[in-house]
């Protein structure tokens, strides 16, 4: 999700907060991964997420990035911030040897990469 374009992020359910979504989400997985399969990444694969982690952390409450106003759907729109992200993580993908793709409308329809 956080490699798909702002109007696709932006289609979240709207009872969550749909910026802050974005990043939890990658955090969350990117932690898991960490701690279990990071030995198996390459250090360009290390590299693009570890890129995305700390682009985030600088995004975040408390990061050098932080404005209130980045956190909202509009900012998903408009902000270089965001779209910087966007292409970090879409290289994270190719990286990963994983499809540049959106995610399924429905949420409940998981695709899972296959590995390359």
């Amino acid at each position: 999700m956080l490699a798909a374009p702002a109007d696709v992020q932006a289609r979240q359910p709207d009872h969550t907060a749909k910026a802050d979504e974005l990043a939890l989400e990658f955090d969350h997985w990117y932690q898991c991964a960490r701690g279990s399969i990071s030995g198996e990444w390459t250090p360009e694969q290390s590299a693009a997420l570890s890129t995305i982690d700390a682009k985030l952390t600088c995004m975040s409450a408390g990061g050098r990035e932080f404005t209130d106003d980045l956190w909202s759907v509009p900012a998903l729109h408009v902000d270089s911030r965001w779209e910087e992200l966007r292409g970090m993580a879409r290289s994270a993908l190719r990286h990963l040897g994983w499809p540049v793709e959106n995610p399924p409308a429905d949420p409940n329809e998981c695709r899972v990469p296959r590995p390359r």
